[in-house]
């Protein structure tokens, strides 16, 4: 009997343990699913989706490299009173130069790409090597339709006395601002109120993210309530809205036609991709009935990078901005349209400029050099810098004594007397450097034995014992 009731009870905790480990195994499987699959994300690119057009999840690597090309781009663009990832511009221009604005917005301001990548300063670089009388300014913000740009045209952009008006179109420009954004779907904040949820996000924060990312947008795209931003989009392209582009076209060309500005869009797809194509055939019309001049960079852009992924043609793998291969085709179809000796050339044409071939290095200044600074064959470039900077009311430049005062001080270490003099002034009055009337003796002396006569009454107001005994002989 003692036995018989052994062997029972043996049966039963073999039974209950059994139980008890298929119940423990599920969990178990799941903890060591998601283990498995937090490293994957983090240690292997087999989930990154890096080819994939319109990806969901972004690496946050990925991520990391976007942020370090766009550094300096903010650091240019800091430097300018607009904004703009582009050099400091005088308003005045020299006699004989063309000068040319392209105007836009993040294709232009060059969101995800270096400096020297943006399409604007390639096209610059290629017209500054070939002609040494023509100017290409880059004006451009991210999230600028053509209504926006034409404000700045309107209230700052007329003070450049530009000869042409470029306007890279992009698709999201008939923009009005009254063409109400979906909302997006957050799935990972549901991760924040339920504790198992909660939990998991903790300890596998790749996966969360990961997973949340595609439940948004797979809601997005079969939802009414929310959606994309293809959604949106497709908003601005309704009959209602393209009306009222137009009149935003007919005013920006009236105010072209009155202040005797050239202009011409450029149609610049970030891709191949049809979608493209379909916007602009509701686009070109509206410029053919406004008699406006375009160019359409789709053909090109289809014929030269179709055999790519679409994801080869982004800026890098975390921003689907133009990269280079897309700026390329669209700075050197520009180039050749603008250099193309046909009667009906808009550049050639209508004012008749001449461009004059370059007998000289390029005046392009790469966003590393302007940086970095100049060469130093380019000490009146940096002495003009200096002055936009002291005084913004001459340019784009951000006004900032500091920096105002290093540029003069490249200008003047090469013998420029104009920058000695500026110096001398601002180490005389402490602006943008501690007051030091020693530095400013020694500068205002240089610019003087240079026949900067000006200097002459500032050197009698300071220490001129000073100056004959330490600096007069200095070179």
């Amino acid at each position: 009997m003692l036995i018989s009731n052994f062997l029972k009870n043996k049966i039963l905790w073999k039974k209950y343990i059994g139980k008890i480990f298929s119940f423990l195994l599920i969990p178990l499987s799941i903890i060591i699913c998601l283990v498995f699959l937090e490293f994957i994300l983090s240690k292997t690119t087999l989930l990154d989706e890096k080819n994939i057009p319109g990806a969901a999840y972004i690496p946050e690597k990925f991520k990391i490299i976007n942020a370090e090309i766009m550094a300096p781009n903010y650091k240019i663009a800091g430097k300018n009173k607009y904004y703009f990832n582009d050099i400091p511009r005088l308003y005045a221009k020299k006699e004989g130069v063309i000068r040319l604005a392209v105007l836009g917005d993040s294709f232009i301001w060059g969101d995800g790409v270096p400096y020297d990548t943006i399409w604007s300063h390639k096209l610059e670089k290629k017209l500054t090597e070939k002609y040494e009388n023509i100017e290409v300014l880059s004006w451009g913000r991210m999230g600028w339709s053509t209504k926006r740009q034409l404000t700045f045209l309107k209230e700052e952009g007329i003070k450049y006395n530009i000869d042409f008006l470029m306007v890279g179109f992009v698709t999201n420009d008939p923009d009005l601002g009254d063409t109400p954004r979906l909302k997006s779907f957050n799935t990972e904040k549901y991760f924040e109120k339920i504790m198992i949820l909660k939990f998991i996000k903790k300890h596998f924060p790749l996966l969360t993210h990961f997973v949340s990312v595609h439940v948004d947008k797979l809601i997005e795209k079969y939802s009414d309530e929310y959606g994309g931003y293809l959604d949106w989009e497709d908003k601005l392209y309704s009959e209602e809205n393209l009306n009222a582009y137009k009149q935003v076209l007919s005013e920006l060309l009236k105010f072209c036609s009155i202040h005797n500005i050239n202009i011409i869009f450029v149609l610049t797809p970030t891709n191949y991709h049809k979608l493209f194509k379909e916007r602009y055939n509701k686009i070109i019309p509206i410029l053919q009935s406004l008699k406006i001049h375009y160019l359409n960079l789709y053909p090109p852009v289809y014929k030269q990078l179709n055999r790519y992924n679409l994801r080869q043609l982004s800026a890098n793998p975390a921003n689907e901005h133009p990269g280079e291969l897309l700026t390329s085709v669209y700075a050197e179809e520009v180039f050749k349209y603008i250099t193309h000796p046909k009667p009906e050339n808009l550049f050639l044409s209508r004012k008749k400029l001449l461009l004059r071939k370059s007998t000289s290095t390029s005046q392009y200044i790469s966003g590393d050099e302007f940086l970095k600074g100049i060469s130093p064959s380019d000490m009146n470039r940096q002495y003009l810098f200096g002055l936009m900077y002291y005084d913004n009311s001459q340019g784009s430049a951000k006004q900032d004594l500091a920096e105002a005062a290093q540029w003069f001080h490249k200008a003047a270490e090469q013998g420029l007397a104009e920058a000695q003099y500026q110096l001398g002034k601002m180490y005389h009055h402490g602006k943008g450097v501690s007051q030091d009337l020693i530095q400013a003796t020694k500068w205002y002396c240089k610019a003087l034995k240079k026949g900067f006569i000006p200097a002459q009454s500032q050197v009698e107001q300071i220490y001129p014992k000073i100056c004959q005994e330490l600096y007069w002989e200095s070179p």
